[in-house]
């Protein structure tokens, strides 16, 4: 039986037409029983308080009954698993970083879990650690249908076309086509690589063409159509209904501008590949945040590592999964900061992030997301990497390599770097003994020096 990676590649490989016959099933129906039972559960009517607290205490002994990380760490940590019975009892379990996840990836997985039924996950590595991590496959139809939930809410429906902007090289391109139908999601995907002041043109044209309502996208993306648009004097010839806003952070002024520019809602929700919290935004200035606790269970913890549980106090965000029985992860820093505007209901403040400023300047004032370059897909022999840039169009990989990694793993991730960024930057590769830290002693992803 295939797992979810494999389903992907084969999807991915597979002409246009067939694409569009798996297309062609009814939305509900080809994500299978899990999601739909999934979307009946958000309709239902719970106590989420209780809710949350009954998936805590499941999460907590299933961790503990079935790996050797979390067994290990509660016996020699004198800590009762079968004692925990609300948040402020998990107070006394030592927090997970990235850092363990990587020392202890065997022992945090789930003893015997059968391969079919999970699939892998890396992280980009916003701190210059990349993570891989394991999840069962129901918690992507579980993703699946709280996200499509959130669309739903603000008008979207499966059969509505969607824009999207993404890291990629298009075959085309030289003819001047910067996009391409993914018929899964139904969304047109733009080449965010190719969009500059010279084909911003073509990007409105095929806008104006299609008139797709909803757009999701990063910020930087969204903002840089915008200021192209602006530039050339470009506009929409229709008004799209909402903007979904992924992944990067955002300021006030900037969600102020695209509103503005668009002419339509603005929306965003918190998540992140680990799939622990769920969190949308419930305000048009994105300025307050509900968490949801049937997705994930949500924590605040200020610098000695307390439990925050008063309103206005800025803290590092704390996640446990819910659902993910291939690898459960209990207490996870995400690093991330927020405040309680209401910590009895579960509002808090926008989000502040080391994702909300980090994009990379490329040629033809390109802005590139750092979150869309993956240096570890290429290799496995990279222990931390970091970007920095001395000048536009420029960009110098710094890389902490682990001890098998040879000239073979430099050239492996140089060529994944072409194909994904084009002509756009011009890469290379610095081997460096240790990360350059902040003045906090953080690990900043990308370091611009000009």
């Amino acid at each position: 039986m295939l797992n979810l990676n494999q389903l992907k590649n084969l999807y991915t490989s597979s002409p246009s037409w067939i694409k569009s016959i798996y297309a062609s099933i009814p939305f509900a129906i080809r994500n299978g029983l899990q999601y739909r039972e999934w979307r009946t559960f958000l309709e239902s009517n719970l106590h989420v308080d209780e809710y949350e607290v009954l998936k805590l205490k499941e999460t907590i002994l299933y961790a503990y009954e079935h790996t050797k990380y979390y067994k290990n760490l509660f016996d020699n940590n004198q800590i009762s698993p079968y004692e925990i019975h609300t948040k402020k009892d998990l107070q006394g379990i030592p927090l997970l970083t990235k850092k363990l996840i990587r020392e202890n990836f065997d022992n945090l997985q789930v003893a015997n879990y059968p391969k079919y039924k999970k699939f892998s996950i890396t992280t980009g590595g916003t701190t210059g650690y990349p993570v891989t991590f394991y999840q069962s496959k129901n918690v992507w139809k579980k993703e699946l249908a709280f996200v499509y939930d959130y669309f739903e809410q603000h008008g979207y429906k499966a059969s509505f076309l969607k824009a999207t902007f993404k890291l990629m090289n298009f075959k085309d391109f030289e003819k001047g086509v910067f996009w391409e139908k993914d018929y899964v999601s139904n969304s047109i995907n733009f080449s965010s690589l190719h969009l500059n002041k010279y084909t911003v043109s073509k990007y409105v044209q095929k806008l104006n063409e299609l008139k797709p309502l909803f757009f999701h996208v990063y910020p930087s993306s969204i903002l840089f159509l915008m200021n192209n648009m602006i530039e050339q004097g470009l506009a929409l010839n229709y008004y799209p209904s909402c903007i979904f806003l992924v992944s990067e952070g955002y300021t006030a002024d900037s969600i102020d501008n695209i509103r503005g520019f668009f002419n339509c809602k603005v929306s965003s929700f918190y998540g992140h590949s680990e799939r622990m919290i769920f969190a949308p935004s419930i305000t048009l200035e994105l300025d307050v945040y509900q968490i949801d606790k049937r997705y994930g269970l949500f924590e605040l913890i200020d610098d000695n590592r307390k439990q925050i549980t008063k309103n206005n106090i800025t803290g590092n965000i704390i996640g446990t999964t819910f659902d993910n029985y291939a690898m459960p992860l209990i207490r996870c820093e995400t690093d991330d900061l927020v405040k309680y505007l209401d910590y009895k209901s579960g509002k808090i403040s926008m989000i502040d992030s080391l994702r909300n400023h980090v994009y990379i300047d490329g040629k033809n004032n390109i802005k590139i997301s750092t979150i869309s370059i993956y240096v570890t897909k290429s290799s496995n022999q990279v222990s931390i990497w970091q970007l920095y840039q001395k000048k536009p169009g420029q960009l110098i990989v710094l890389i902490v390599a682990k001890k098998d990694f040879t000239q073979i793993d430099k050239d492996k991730i140089l060529l994944s770097l072409k194909n994904d960024l084009g002509d756009f930057l011009d890469c290379d590769i610095k081997l460096i003994n240790k990360p350059f830290l902040t003045a906090r002693g953080k690990i900043k992803k990308l370091i611009k020096d000009y």
